[in-house]
């Protein structure tokens, strides 16, 4: 049952858009996870257990931050706009009609229902697992879209168009701008959700994440606020990730080094004010 309805509602809109890699989905939802109340996660188990066999199955925490990119794989797709919004509608206020459901909209309706104690299981349950992912993609500078009909041709898709010299990521070589940003500039590893040992993986690395940007060093985790964090994302936007490189040509050291500790520090906020959210909705 859980399964058709997911299929419904995928079957609304499809669009192949990604924000970080599973790796960086799955550190912030490991650090958000050591910062719920016990309350929080047991109620996050309990919906995550509502859906466990909705394909792809899971029903960790960590690995479900994943699923609402694994299940366009499935055929599942729940629709690409959820996962980004447009520059002018993060500066302009979101649109009415279908373009309003973009990753702002969504994440607002996801809070509204987890913290609604009228809404049902399976509502809750989508809609968690939809706002642990749009959250993360919506601290991503990359899922700021440029929608202008006069847009440069590299900004489509989400500057997957943006085409760069290839920039090494272990056995992968990252040619365009959005998957540089997705890896967090090469600065996490490269696990995805299916590897035997992930969860143990992300668990190493966000430990040592955690001493490489302390808590004091980071700015309003307490942000509920969905638009507020694009806002964020579209402002590193311009002033970092457009604005000092140019198609074609291979990022500097410096543009690397400056972009992966954004990226950290992106990951780390996203985790911070997930566990905040879920601490509230599922508080006594």
């Amino acid at each position: 049952m859980c399964r058709g309805i997911v299929f419904l509602l995928a079957s609304l809109f499809f669009s192949p858009v990604h924000a970080w890699f599973d790796s960086g989905h799955m550190i912030s939802s490991w650090i958000a996870w050591q910062n719920m109340t016990p309350i929080a996660r047991q109620r996050s188990q309990e919906l995550l257990d509502v859906l466990k066999e909705a394909e792809p199955q899971t029903h960790s925490f960590i690995i479900a931050s994943t699923w609402m990119d694994a299940i366009k794989k499935e055929g599942l797709a729940v629709t690409g706009y959820w996962h980004t919004v447009s520059d002018d509608q993060v500066v302009n206020g979101l649109a009415n009609g279908p373009q309003q459901q973009n990753g702002i909209w969504v994440a607002e309706q996801a809070i509204k229902t987890l913290s609604n104690p009228d809404s049902s299981n399976f509502a809750q349950a989508l809609m968690l697992r939809a706002l642990i992912h749009i959250s993360q993609d919506l601290h991503s500078p990359l899922h700021i879209c440029d929608d202008r009909k006069e847009r440069p041709p590299e900004h489509g898709q989400c500057y997957k168009a943006f085409a760069i010299a290839g920039v090494k990521y272990e056995e992968e070589q990252l040619t365009n701008l959005a998957a540089l940003w997705d890896s967090g500039l090469t600065a996490f590893p490269s696990v995805r959700s299916y590897h035997p040992g992930a969860e143990k993986m992300i668990a190493e690395y966000s430990r040592q994440l955690l001493l490489d940007v302390p808590r004091h060093t980071l700015s309003n985790l307490k942000d509920s606020h969905p638009a507020n964090w694009a806002r964020e994302s579209l402002h590193i936007q311009r002033t970092l990730v457009l604005d000092q490189i140019r198609p074609g040509e291979p990022p500097s050291k410096d543009y690397l080094l400056r972009g992966q500790q954004v990226s950290k520090e992106r990951i780390v906020t996203s985790g911070y004010r997930l566990a905040e959210i879920l601490n509230q909705a599922f508080s006594p």
